[in-house]
């Protein structure tokens, strides 16, 4: 990723569900976070909830903005399945690296009298 730019981040959750062995429609909740380590949050832990179909899947959308001056720092996003218990049934994990914007160096200079 690079400083300064803004991202989508589409995340994709398939409900494998099943009772007595057959596939079963469930209500999911999605938790997510994206964060870079020792300065903060890009994206604040958002739960989103879904009533899903037996198999069905469906994507979550978020806007990821990398600040100007992240560049060089790393930290992930991250992402837990939760049952309707609040039981982490699935979870993924997302590195970042922020790649540096170069700074182009100028000036003006007049001298007068």
């Amino acid at each position: 990723l690079i400083e300064g730019e803004s991202y989508t981040v589409n995340v994709s959750v398939t409900n494998r569900s099943t009772k007595a062995g057959e596939p079963w429609e469930a209500t999911l909740t999605l938790d997510i976070d994206a964060y870079i380590t020792g300065v903060g949050y890009l994206i604040s832990p958002t739960r989103d909830t879904y009533a899903f179909d037996a198999g069905e899947t469906h994507t979550f959308s978020y806007t990821l903005e990398i600040p100007l001056g992240y560049g060089g720092l790393s930290g992930s996003i991250d992402a837990n399945v939760l049952d309707p218990n609040d039981n982490v049934i699935a979870s993924a994990s997302e590195p970042i690296n922020v790649i540096s914007v170069e700074i182009v160096y100028d000036a003006t200079v007049i001298i007068g009298a």
